[in-house]
């Protein structure tokens, strides 16, 4: 992975995180609020000289000495950044340390301000309202809201409405991430034969772990919504349509008014044509929007006691931007961020863990220290970041020390690991 700016796909990124939000909501969401810096919380890039660690030997003596920031890699100078290292992982001269640090002069020696002022003005563009408005809780009220890593025995169904331009890509994606055994089912206007012809030109997608499943009508119909598996569907992705890209407005319209329609659907307005479970949650239903001035129409007050606060809006615009900008002025940072979205590597991943996988050893029970967990996670050889408070999919996270702060001993926490496949999640 390269250093410099060029080159910079950050839509591909960002729609593996909208994927995401389909399958592994907790993981997306961390993803989401790091590359909008939307946390305050940020990755940095920086030399150890910066830091003032020069005379650190180890990844271990470097963290000890960095306090009001998490050393999450290593990137040394001609390779590949190392993330999650190994605490006695000897350092070089030459290498800078990836941190999350609440901002960049809590870490930096001699404190330069014109990050800050890039990372304020990317604060502006990604407003609070939008990337807090959740679909649902965490729990019994929506399907899958753990963001744990699916097993065999969890293959779900995932609903698309629309047909977008990178359909291949898309596809692709939640291909990597979802169950084997799982289904995708499309509505839109788009003739199936058309839709076949086009992923066999482009990359001839065969999807590994999941069937995909065609179904052709108006993306706005309430005839052809009503006929979807809204019941069985963990989540609902309604996508920009190839037949509206040019125009966001037109398409971000007609985004909103599928989402209304089915809103009203799984709230029971249409009894004659559809029947909402009442044994399960609600699919997540999460809504593509391209034009700013969409995104601060469902940001108004207006907005705020109706279907729409049901929804999750996903800017996938205003997120490329950001991260554009990221990849731009810290591009191992960009590059990390990448990495860690491609599910099989030896990179690392980022994770949703239950605490009781580093607790399982120990007799704690109801609370317990977060400071107790960051140590285990350390233990471990993983990277802590935080934690998700209970019934919710925004992450806390907290790269200076809490001593003072318990959580439930059961609570999730955000962690960086290279042993997935071992983690109990």
């Amino acid at each position: 992975v390269s250093d410099t700016a060029e080159g910079i796909f950050a839509l591909g990124a960002v729609k593996r995180v909208l994927c995401l939000m389909a399958v592994q909501p907790l993981v997306a969401q961390a993803f989401r609020e790091l590359m909008s810096w939307r946390w305050g919380a940020s990755i940095f890039c920086e030399s150890l000289q910066a830091l003032g660690v020069a005379s650190c030997i180890t990844v271990q003596d470097a963290q000890n000495r960095i306090e009001r920031g998490i050393v999450i890699g290593v990137s040394p100078e001609s390779s590949h950044a190392d993330i999650a290292p190994a605490a006695n992982r000897v350092l070089q001269s030459t290498d800078r340390l990836l941190v999350l640090a609440d901002s960049r002069k809590e870490v930096i020696v001699d404190f330069d301000p014109l990050l800050a002022n890039i990372q304020s003005g990317l604060k502006s563009v990604m407003r609070p309202g939008l990337t807090r408005r959740l679909s649902g809780p965490v729990g019994s009220a929506a399907h899958h809201t753990d963001g744990r890593r699916q097993t065999s025995a969890e293959a779900t169904i995932v609903v698309i409405v629309g047909w977008p331009t990178d359909a291949d890509d898309i596809l692709s994606f939640l291909d990597d991430y979802i169950e084997r055994g799982s289904v995708v089912e499309i509505l839109a206007p788009m003739a199936e034969e058309e839709r076949q012809r086009r992923l066999s030109h482009s990359r001839g997608f065969q999807g590994r772990n999941c069937e995909i499943r065609h179904r052709v009508g108006s993306t706005t119909s309430l005839f052809a919504l009503s006929g979807l598996p809204l019941n069985e569907a963990s989540a609902v992705l309604v996508l920009a349509d190839h037949s509206l890209h040019e125009d966001p407005r037109l398409s971000d319209s007609a985004n909103v008014a599928a989402c209304v329609t089915i809103d009203g659907l799984l709230e029971g307005r249409h009894p004659e044509l559809f029947k909402p479970s009442t044994g399960r949650g609600r699919p997540r239903l999460i809504c593509e929007v391209l034009s700013a001035e969409t995104d601060r129409a469902l940001g108004s007050s207006s907005a705020k006691d109706s279907a729409l606060t049901r929804l999750d809006v996903f800017q996938t615009s205003a997120l490329e931007a950001a991260l554009f900008t990221i990849a731009s002025i810290q591009a191992p940072v960009f590059n990390c961020f990448v990495q860690l979205l491609r599910r099989s590597n030896d990179f690392g991943e980022f994770l949703s863990v239950s605490a009781q996988a580093y607790l399982k050893d120990r007799s704690d029970t109801g609370m317990v220290g977060i400071e107790v967990l960051r140590e285990l996670v350390r233990q471990a050889g993983d990277v802590f970041l935080g934690y998700f408070p209970e019934h919710s999919i925004a992450p806390t996270v907290l790269p200076v020390k809490r001593p003072e702060l318990t959580v439930s001993a059961d609570v999730r926490l955000l962690v960086i690991t290279k042993r997935a496949e071992d983690l109990e999640l």
